[in-house]
């Protein structure tokens, strides 16, 4: 069944991409989107929970600014979280690389450890590939 699962994804996936729709609306069809509403400090958010980590889904470390405003999946086991005035950052490594940036949200259930995933547009922010995790752009515990 899972077989199937991943089979049926990676076909939209790819289908989607071709076809302009993108995997994001493959995506937001799948999983509702959080109802918590942003407010002036960031409100929480709840992760969704599929049943797998997309197979076209791309490892964190993967990502670079060549991929900047391409459509893409990427997950990763996260390796700390913090919050500052810029937003609300998922980070895989310390330091420069790819993360998730929330200016909206925060994500209190994303702890070290957790494996985590999103489909969105690369983003340059800072000098590092990001995707921005907005109204439109959930964020996915994976496997």
């Amino acid at each position: 069944m899972g077989v199937i699962i991943l089979v049926a994804l990676g076909a939209a996936f790819i289908l989607g991409s071709l076809m302009g729709g993108g995997a994001a609306d493959f995506f937001s069809s799948l999983w509702p989107t959080p109802t918590s509403a942003p407010i002036t400090s960031r409100a929480s958010r709840p992760v969704a929970r599929p049943e797998s980590t997309q197979p076209l889904c791309n490892l964190w470390s993967e990502v670079s600014l060549e991929d900047e405003g391409s459509e893409m999946c990427v997950y990763g086991v996260v390796g700390d979280v913090y919050s500052n005035g810029q937003g609300f950052f998922i980070v895989f490594t310390k330091g420069s690389g790819f993360h998730f940036l929330s200016r909206k949200f925060a994500f209190p259930g994303v702890t070290p450890g957790t494996c985590v995933m999103a489909v969105g547009r690369i983003e340059r922010v800072a000098d590092a590939p990001v995707i921005v995790l907005d109204d439109h752009t959930n964020l996915f515990y994976c496997q």
